[in-house]
């Protein structure tokens, strides 16, 4: 199993949720005192405040960057930012980060496209809703985002930072976030995206009668699957030597076959319908983390799978001798 390392601190009390989610989530599944291992660089939130409000996501990166270093040289395999309104910063990162990032928009995008969700509610910090990273990012799924009007972000994210951030829960919040969210299903909305890792703790199921799609909990159930090597979207067919991701009555496959050195994977095929939801890196994803569990060496032959290696780093296709 991969040794998972968390950018934590953003804040406290999320990142003592993800915790607990995913210890709890592989004892239940391996029991006894089994639990995974976990390094977390634990970030002062107050230092990347006032960079989120001025739009600074050099310096977000910045911070980010050398947090993700630390972790690499803790021993980390892969690493997830345990926040959502940081994750503007992504593609400032991606390339140059020494590990390989699980980000959260992939992890709720992949929710959202397993229920056929295409209008949604965003809910987060004003940096969140109003930056448009993860607005873009849905998108190119096919995912419309609806937010709240002006003053009700400043109010939201006002909310998020002087009292979910400390723990503190109140009923004029929790009646204002009620509101909003009525307001955006008048709209047209199909569901919430709790787009950011407090909100859990102000807005629950009972609260709304659109269903909630909560990024901490889809986030955090993503880090342990892939730490464990799993994709629950993802199956080997061996009949056919390809891994294949299914959805919508549609097929995509990566096709591979075993060699005395290893496994080549040799072509990746991407249905039109299944564009520009980021497959293709979820089938590779699935076969690299399928050879490290089974020691093989990973030949790249397919053209896209090699750019994808190429521009993620941090996927390890060598194996230890």
């Amino acid at each position: 199993m991969k040794k998972i390392g968390l950018v934590g601190g953003l804040s406290p009390e999320s990142t003592v949720h993800y915790y607990q989610r995913l210890c709890r989530s592989h004892n239940e599944r391996h029991g006894a005192l089994n639990f995974p291992e976990i390094s977390i660089e634990s970030l002062n939130l107050q230092q990347l405040i006032g960079l989120f409000g001025k739009n600074d996501w050099d310096g977000v990166a910045s911070i980010l960057l050398s947090a993700l270093h630390r972790l690499k040289a803790a021993g980390a395999d892969f690493a997830a930012i345990l926040a959502n309104t940081p994750h503007n910063a992504f593609d400032l990162i991606r390339d140059s980060s020494p590990l390989e990032i699980l980000t959260i928009m992939d992890a709720t995008a992949r929710g959202l496209l397993r229920d056929g969700r295409k209008n949604v509610a965003l809910l987060g910090t004003q940096a969140t809703m109003e930056f448009g990273f993860f607005q873009r990012h849905f998108a190119k799924n096919g995912i419309a985002t609806l937010v709240p009007d002006a003053p009700q972000r400043k109010e939201l994210d006002r909310i998020i930072w002087e009292e979910l951030s400390h723990g503190n829960v109140h009923q004029n919040s929790r009646d204002a976030a009620a509101v909003m969210i009525n307001n955006l299903q008048k709209q047209g909305a199909e569901a919430v995206i709790l787009g950011c890792t407090e909100l859990g703790l102000l807005i629950k199921p009972e609260d709304t009668p659109l269903p909630l799609y909560d990024t901490l909990e889809l986030h955090a159930d993503a880090i342990l699957e892939f730490a464990s090597g799993q994709s629950p979207d993802v199956t080997n067919n061996t009949a056919q030597n390809r891994f294949e991701f299914h959805l919508n009555g549609e097929t995509a496959f990566l096709e591979y076959s075993l060699q005395e050195s290893g496994i080549s994977l040799d072509h990746t095929h991407v249905p039109d319908a299944l564009r520009g939801k980021g497959i293709g890196g979820i089938l590779t994803r699935a076969a690299v983390a399928e050879a490290k569990n089974n020691g093989w060496n990973v030949t790249p032959r397919c053209e896209f799978v090699n750019a994808f290696l190429r521009k993620h780093p941090g996927l390890s296709t060598r194996n230890a001798d």
